[in-house]
């Protein structure tokens, strides 16, 4: 009997161990599978970005952003994919919705990339890529007659060399530089007489590769007239124009001059030893200068002194003795030059057609280029 109870015991212990074993196996239908799937399958992040702009004395607001261009390129320089947004605002983080398919990458960020600008290559929604860095390139669009007088839109560049994978844990800040420059160009001491004036600057600096360094292009000029149209004989001519240019560095070949187009008569250079190069003439003026911080350069030519110097530049200020405009700094020997006709060897300056204009004196934000400065080598 005690033989029989035993192996009723076994048989229902091993019954309820089957049992427990297929109720097992049944919940781990409905279990979360918890293991990780292999890293090739794992869902990588996109890349996002944010910009930022190191204020300089020309203020960049975003209203001034208007279209940002972003290309991505391998460790070879080839690129594989791009991305855009409009109305772009700084210090502002964007998804980009692009999962880099290379690692290591770099960034090449444009700003305003559009007309009068024209970029290679154009941004596509199904932008294929496959162009090298160095075959890529953005230029100022100039008319044949090679003569440009539109509107320039803020050009800024950015990039970042080398970005791995830490894209995946915060965004990529790119640092944008402003490629522009605004040379404002004041004379005084001009005949009291109605005429059309120009300021010219003859460049070969219309092209940029994608790292930014200029591409040498067929010479051409950025060019702004006005019209002078005193209000009485004696008013003191006093003209005043700008122009905003591309980079302005120490390697810029950019030469200055300005002319009375009535008259056809260049005004500057007005003689053999004049400095037209825009880099020399603010180099030779300043004594510190920071391309990088100040982007506005003031240039005043004084016709009223005698040209006991050359032109004058300052970074954002009227040149010594006020304001450019009605204060020229002093009459010469002799009287006003606005309202004594005996001065001018060329007869009452208010009728002769083409007045004598003397030699000039050139200011650069403030300082006075002296003209033994010509003389000095490079």
């Amino acid at each position: 009997m005690k033989w029989k109870y035993q192996t009723i015991c076994i048989a229902t212990l091993g019954g309820l161990s089957l049992l427990f074993q297929a109720c097992v196996y049944e919940d781990r239908s409905c279990c979360t599978d918890t293991t990780e799937p292999p890293d090739d399958k794992m869902e990588m992040p996109t890349l996002k970005v944010t910009f930022s702009h190191q204020q300089t004395d020309i203020p960049i607001t975003s209203e001034d952003l208007l279209h940002a261009v972003v290309y991505l390129h391998d460790e070879s320089g080839v690129f594989f994919d791009a991305w855009e947004v409009q109305n772009l605002t700084l210090d502002t983080e964007y998804d980009t919705g692009i999962t880099p398919e290379r690692s290591p990458f770099g960034v090449v960020a444009w700003i305003n990339p559009d007309p009068p600008y024209d970029i290679y290559p154009k941004f596509e929604p199904d932008f294929q890529g496959g162009m090298h860095r160095r075959d890529c390139q953005l230029s100022l669009i100039v008319p044949e007659d090679r003569i440009f007088v539109g509107q320039m839109p803020w050009l800024l560049y950015g990039k970042v060399d080398r970005v791995a994978e830490e894209y995946a844990e915060a965004p990529v800040e790119i640092p944008l530089t402003l490629d522009n420059y605004v040379i404002n160009l004041s004379a005084s001491g001009l005949p009291a007489q109605a005429a059309t004036y120009s300021f010219m600057i003859h460049d070969d600096g219309g092209t940029y590769g994608f790292d930014n360094t200029e591409k040498y292009c067929t010479p051409f000029h950025y060019r702004s007239t006005t019209d002078f149209v005193p209000v009485t004989r004696a008013a003191d001519g006093a003209v005043e124009l700008s122009l905003t240019m591309l980079r302005l560095d120490e390697n810029s070949n950019a030469t200055i001059g300005f002319r009375n187009e009535t008259s056809a008569t260049t005004l500057y250079p007005k003689e053999s030893n004049d400095l037209t190069g825009l880099f020399r003439i603010i180099r030779r003026a300043l004594v510190e200068y920071d391309f990088d911080r100040t982007h506005v350069y003031n240039i005043h030519l004084d016709y009223s002194t005698g040209g006991n110097s050359n032109p004058q530049v300052t970074p954002g200020g009227d040149p010594p003795g006020g304001d450019p405009g009605t204060d020229p700094g002093g009459d010469p020997p002799g009287g006003d030059p606005g309202t004594d006709p005996g001065t001018d060897p060329g007869g009452d300056p208010g009728t002769d057609p083409d007045p004598v204009v003397g030699s000039v004196t050139v200011y650069v934000n403030g300082m006075v280029l002296k003209r033994e400065n010509h003389a000095l080598v490079d």
